[in-house]
């Protein structure tokens, strides 16, 4: 009995964990893939060919040109490529990308499985690839599901991302956390007892702000998948 009590409430934490994190991800998602914000030919490129065609898609040049406009914009070159799982995983199957890789020599056999984000980071001359996975259901409570994912992949971020804590750095943007009450990184969980519905309350608590800073530390790229 009490085994199960615990497990209980263990499972309740992570709920409200997992609930609160997605949460995040869903602001962060709205204000990098934002249209309003990154409007006019210096700050967005719809792309010729889209990735999902795989034969004929060009995403290096693509993202090459995107590279140059940041450094034009700003005189930084982007160091991050943002982007969904689904594109991330369309990109491994790529003719140009997969003819870079075995002519690199590196890989004499490239199994699309077995190319990471870090592979490909080499690929496109950043420092790393982003890839968001987290899902949405965006059915009504009771209807059936309608599974999304969060990161839209009709785009893909080329940006320059912070690297360190200095606020005075140039970037796309950051996550501002406030931790005076009590709040941290991933999540404060606390509990405590509802006498009048005779229960045990968990909270999940994640005091934070997302701030787009710099639009001309990225461009972004649209058209991406059919």
């Amino acid at each position: 009995m009490y085994n199960l009590f615990f497990a209980a409430e263990q499972l309740a934490a992570q709920r409200a964990t997992h609930t609160v994190m997605v949460e995040a991800e869903k602001r962060v998602a709205a204000a990098v893939f934002d249209t309003a914000a990154w409007t006019g030919s210096s700050l967005f490129t719809n792309v010729a060919v889209e990735w999902s065609t795989v034969a004929t898609a060009v995403p290096i040049t693509n993202v090459e040109a995107a590279a140059v406009a940041v450094f034009g914009n700003c005189g930084m070159w982007p160091n991050a490529l943002i982007m969904s799982r689904t594109v991330f995983r369309n990109l491994r199957l790529v003719s140009q990308v997969q003819d870079l890789l075995k002519y690199q020599g590196n890989f004499g056999d490239v199994k699309p499985e077995n190319l990471t984000p870090q592979m490909l980071a080499g690929v496109f001359d950043v420092d790393k690839i982003i890839v968001g996975g987290a899902a949405k259901n965006t059915a009504a409570s009771g209807a059936a599901a309608s599974i999304s994912e969060v990161w839209d992949d009709e785009y893909c971020m080329v940006a320059k991302v912070a690297t360190t804590d200095d606020l005075r750095e140039p970037c796309i943007g950051r996550i501002i956390h406030w931790g005076e009450d009590g709040s941290t990184i991933g999540t404060t969980l606390e509990s405590y007892r509802d006498e009048p519905a005779r229960a045990d309350i968990v909270r999940a608590r994640h005091d934070v702000d997302e701030k787009r800073l710099y639009v001309e530390a990225g461009h972004l790229l649209g058209n991406i998948m059919a």
